[in-house]
């Protein structure tokens, strides 16, 4: 299987996934990613704040082929 990366960024701030995640597609990987962010904004508004610029870049071997942003993860079903 191939490995993934997440590379989160938030407004200006990047912090690059060095360990990844090994999954079957990137189909598998998209999904991960929405549900990821959707987990991240859960933890946000729980704690009082949202920023709505967080992203993931989802990266295997070719590069970045996929960003998902919050309005995706909050728009797309899974």
């Amino acid at each position: 299987m191939p490995w993934f990366h997440f590379h989160l960024s938030i407004g200006d701030a990047v912090i690059e996934d060095p360990e990844g995640l090994e999954l079957p597609d990137r189909t598998a990987a998209i999904r991960q990613a929405l549900v990821s962010v959707r987990e991240i904004l859960a933890e946000d508004i729980r704690m009082g704040r949202t920023d709505l610029t967080l992203q993931l870049a989802l990266a295997d071997e070719t590069g970045v082929f996929h960003v998902t942003t919050c309005t995706d993860a909050m728009a797309t079903k899974v």
